[in-house]
């Protein structure tokens, strides 16, 4: 029964952990990191030349349970939004992975963002992957969650609208 009780905490824990994360006010939010990285298909991904666009990141590694868990979700996101100008990418903080079979293995439609040296993931004070980040058009983080339920899409669809209402 107190194995029982362990467990009921921790799941409890857990989901306040994934579904809680913090919102910044438009005026006290802070800048984003600026970076540009390599991204999976070839490229570089420089989130700059983003500013005026709603920006979701998602930090997450080739090893997470949880990110494999979010990929049909990021998808399905990318799918609703990026056609109305939202950018969706995952960085992996991997440093030897195969992103490539990774992202086809997964059916991953948005860029993957190779951050080797895990730079931007130390920028952004990455607790855990997955992690996410959601960027206003002035380039100010507005949103952040540390892990991943399903109930966090709806959270995030609502957070996007919002943001997509306010001027670039």
């Amino acid at each position: 029964m107190k194995k029982l009780h362990l467990l009921a905490l921790c799941l409890a824990l857990f989901t306040a952990a994934c579904t809680g994360g913090e919102s910044y006010d438009k005026k006290a939010a802070p800048e984003a990191p600026d970076f540009a990285l390599s991204t999976v298909p070839a490229g570089t991904f420089h989130l700059k030349a983003h500013r005026g666009k709603v920006v979701l990141l998602e930090f997450m590694s080739y090893n997470c349970p949880a990110c494999d868990g979010a990929n049909a979700p990021m998808n399905e996101l990318h799918r609703k939004y990026a056609p109305r100008g939202v950018v969706l990418a995952a960085v992996s903080i991997d440093s030897d992975s195969d992103m490539a079979g990774y992202a086809k293995h997964y059916g991953i439609l948005h860029p993957i963002i190779l951050d080797t040296d895990q730079k931007a993931a130390a920028d952004y004070r990455l607790r855990g992957t997955p992690s996410f980040v959601i960027i206003d058009k002035q380039g100010k983080i507005r949103r952040y969650w540390a892990g991943f339920d399903p109930s966090l899409v709806p959270i995030m669809e609502k957070t996007i609208e919002l943001l997509l209402q306010e001027p670039a």
